[in-house]
């Protein structure tokens, strides 16, 4: 599972640096063929690993326990994230949609302030992840005791 969730994160995290080299290039270097490659698969690289975390990631982290007392109100939390990160990421395709068309809705500041605003909070949003697997990688660690 955790090797599946590593996978999930190198997507997540060459979707990250697809979006911050639009953000980067705009106003006038923003490639109409990185956008549109970005902007057809970002919202099912992000879809999928929500469906994995939240069918494989939790339900293990929460059988865990040990990591915090409150674990349902943390994973509670994560799973809100998700929701409005794919709101977010449906209003971001359709943005640079329309940049692909020659036909931006909103300045190329407002465009950029959209998708580094994006990306940071899903960075974020791994980060955590990736502290709160710490607990299951420990259990999986060939010669370490269980943390019982």
């Amino acid at each position: 599972m955790l090797d599946d969730f590593d996978a999930h994160q190198h997507q997540m995290e060459v979707l990250c640096g697809r979006l911050e080299l639009i953000a980067d290039l705009l106003p006038d270097q923003a490639d109409p063929t990185l956008c549109k490659f970005t902007s057809d698969g970002m919202v099912k690289t992000l879809s999928d690993a929500q469906t994995f975390e939240e069918k494989e990631l939790f339900p293990a982290l929460e059988a865990v326990g040990a990591l915090e007392s409150d674990m349902s109100k943390i994973i509670a939390q994560l799973r809100d994230e998700h929701y409005e990160d794919l709101c977010f990421a449906e209003e971001i395709r359709e943005n640079l949609r329309t940049i692909i068309e020659g036909e931006p809705t909103q300045s190329a500041n407002a465009t950029g302030y959209m998708l580094r605003g994006f990306f940071e909070k899903l960075r974020r949003h791994m980060a955590y992840e990736r502290h709160l697997t710490a607990s299951l990688r420990q259990k999986k660690a060939p010669g370490r005791p269980d943390a019982s």
